[in-house]
């Protein structure tokens, strides 16, 4: 009986409230304060990329209300940027990084982060702090001071593996297990990555990634130089 109560009295002061409010509109009484909004909806929209805008956004020297003639180029200056269409993604990514997939798609999302550093052309330069990852709570990545990124050498030192940007030049016979290999410890997943995968978004890299393909050029230049 207590709850029924209860409910009753709240519908009672959600309908009061929204009749107060409902009253305040016909009055014309709007609360007003420095950080308000009252633009409505993005009615307009760009005729070059189509991109969506208020009428407060426009162009007020060369626009026209009475006219019609509504002009906004905050998106893509009046039609100087095009971008280019979209692209879908190539195989094998495409197959792979799919929430609906089958039990290796879920494998590869699951280890996708350690896939992604793989790939990198260069290393993170920064001061971590991993104290706080004591296994009592979510995982956190923390950082102080100023993070850089690292390219080095075109080819490894003597006696020591490639590493990132080293690794598409350097010994690529053996690329996908030095790639393994060069997996910094902390990020090496307890469940083993597929080399056949690795190959495969190697390939991928190869015939889609601009700088990819220049460091391919360099590996082929030491090859003739050699």
């Amino acid at each position: 009986m207590y709850c029924m109560v209860l409910f009753a009295n709240c519908v009672l002061a959600l309908c009061w409230f929204c009749f107060i409010c409902a009253w305040f509109d016909c009055l014309g009484w709007v609360a007003t304060y420095s950080g308000r909004s009252g633009y409505g909806t993005p009615d307009y929209e760009c005729r070059y990329c189509h991109a969506m805008f208020w009428l407060h956004e426009c162009v007020k020297s060369e626009s026209s209300v009475r006219g019609g003639q509504i002009i906004y180029n905050r998106c893509c200056k009046g039609g100087k940027v095009v971008l280019p269409p979209y692209k879908q993604r190539p195989e094998p990514i495409a197959s792979l990084a799919r929430f609906d997939g089958d039990s290796q798609c879920r494998k590869f999302l699951k280890t996708i982060r350690q896939y992604n550093c793989l790939f990198a052309f260069t290393s993170m330069g920064a001061n971590i702090d991993r104290s706080m990852n004591d296994g009592r709570g979510p995982p956190a990545f923390k950082i102080s001071g100023q993070v850089h990124h690292r390219i080095g050498s075109l080819l490894p030192d003597s006696g020591q593996r490639p590493k990132f940007i080293q690794l598409y030049i350097y010994d690529t016979a053996n690329e996908v297990r030095n790639r393994i290999r060069a997996l910094h410890t902390n990020e090496r997943p307890s469940e083993p990555l597929e080399p056949a995968v690795i190959g495969d978004l190697l390939e991928m890299l190869d015939a889609h990634n601009p700088l990819a393909k220049q460091f391919r050029l360099a590996r082929g230049a030491r090859r003739k130089w050699r």
